[in-house]
């Protein structure tokens, strides 16, 4: 019963997100944590990680739930849950997609799309960042956070300013992990 259910319910989140990972975050936010099989610190710790680590959020964040929530094989289900859906569409998409890339409809009912989707992703941010600041002292947050703040802009400008190049996204991330590091552990 466990295993169907976790199908189930993301198989729901799969048919109603739309826009991607970000969009659906409320929904499997709804599906995780309103069931009562995780609570809103875990998602929020499990939304940090999916976000960290390499695939697509809408794939990381049923993972882990489906993982807490049915060992290995409900994180299959989860996934097979989310990813059905999508598949479907892009198959069927695929299979008709000559007929409608060039009709003036199918542009219209895009160009309406794009802003609620826009608006799905920025209200989601907003309620994580207020459960997320709610959850945690901000008082030592912010002390925390300016100071790491301020070393990472003074490493980009020092380093912009002898090297005339922009720093590497992937290596000014490993440099923030660990001037974060550092701040919080000094």
């Amino acid at each position: 019963m466990i295993y169907l259910d976790v199908f189930l319910n993301f198989l729901k989140v799969g048919i109603f997100s739309f826009g991607g990972g970000y969009s659906a975050i409320p929904l499997m936010r709804e599906v995780a944590v309103n069931t009562g099989w995780i609570t809103e610190e875990l998602f929020l710790d499990i939304l940090a990680i999916a976000e960290s680590t390499p695939g697509p959020i809408m794939i990381n964040i049923p993972t882990y739930v489906g993982l807490v929530r049915g060992g290995i094989l409900g994180a299959v289900l989860a996934v097979l849950g989310i990813a059905i859906p999508a598949f479907l569409i892009i198959l069927a998409f695929a299979m008709f997609s000559k007929k409608f890339v060039d009709n003036e409809k199918t542009k219209k009912v895009f160009s309406f799309v794009r802003p609620l989707i826009f608006g799905i992703i920025f209200f989601a941010g907003v309620d994580l960042f207020v459960k997320n600041m709610n959850l945690l002292n901000i008082k030592e947050i912010r002390k925390s956070n300016i100071i790491i703040f301020l070393i990472l802009i003074l490493i980009q400008i020092l380093y912009k300013k002898i090297t005339k190049k922009q720093i590497s996204r992937i290596i000014f991330i490993l440099i923030s992990v660990f001037v974060g590091i550092l701040v919080n552990i000094i």
